[in-house]
């Protein structure tokens, strides 16, 4: 089984009250448990993004569910849990 990992990554928001840099809340630091799925073979994921799984089905055809998909540019660090 592939083992249990702790993602922390920045989070990005959109609020359009927020029109300066100046209302802008401070970063916004997200902890994500699961375990790491593989890049899809085709569809509009690329590996350009972690795919971490909240929740796992070990005797079922689908595998994972409760999928967070973070690109990988907004990822601070990966550590086996």
């Amino acid at each position: 089984m592939k083992p249990v990992v702790v993602v922390l990554w920045r989070d990005a928001w959109y609020d359009a009250s927020e029109t300066r840099a100046e209302d802008w809340d401070s970063e916004c630091l997200v902890k994500t448990t699961g375990w790491v799925r593989p890049c899809p073979p085709h569809g509009h994921e690329t590996c350009d993004a972690l795919h971490i799984a909240g929740e796992r089905f070990p005797d079922s055809k689908k595998e994972y569910r409760s999928v967070t998909h973070v690109p990988r540019v907004l990822v601070i660090s990966v550590r086996k849990e």
